[in-house]
């Protein structure tokens, strides 16, 4: 499956033979990055706000997780689909469960974050941003 957003608040969901599956409307204003769960039971979609869009892609059920402060850039699914990373604007990474709860922040980074993505054993957090790139332990 693949999965398209950009300038409104709509998500595509694509069969790998272009064929239009599913529109999963969000409470967004448009779509920066999308992050697959690695069992393909979650999708999460960020754009310009503060907030996570969480879909549970079986009953297209939503689930909007608060707690950033600054405009979210990248999110990444953690390898064991419970976690998510999130990077913003002001150079912020925060790791959350699926509720929203807060479970790590890395707040050492004064530029803006542009990725973040986890190994794939999940114990450590690749983050890039302006002119840096830090490999953090978790």
């Amino acid at each position: 499956m693949l999965a398209t957003g950009g300038s409104s608040d709509t998500t595509r969901l694509w069969n790998l033979q272009g064929t239009l599956v599913a529109e999963l409307k969000g409470k967004q204003t448009s779509i920066k990055s999308i992050s697959f769960s690695s069992d393909g039971k979650r999708l999460a979609t960020a754009g310009g706000g503060s907030t996570v869009n969480l879909w549970d892609l079986q009953d297209k059920q939503l689930t909007i997780i608060r707690g950033q402060q600054g405009r979210i850039t990248n999110i990444s699914f953690s390898p064991n689909s419970k976690q998510l990373a999130t990077a913003e604007g002001d150079g912020t990474v925060r790791l959350q469960d699926l509720q929203g709860n807060e479970l790590h922040k890395f707040s050492d980074h004064q530029g803006e974050i542009e990725s973040v993505s986890f190994s794939l054993d999940g114990q450590q957090l690749t983050i890039t941003g302006d002119d840096i790139a830090i490999l953090n332990d978790m």
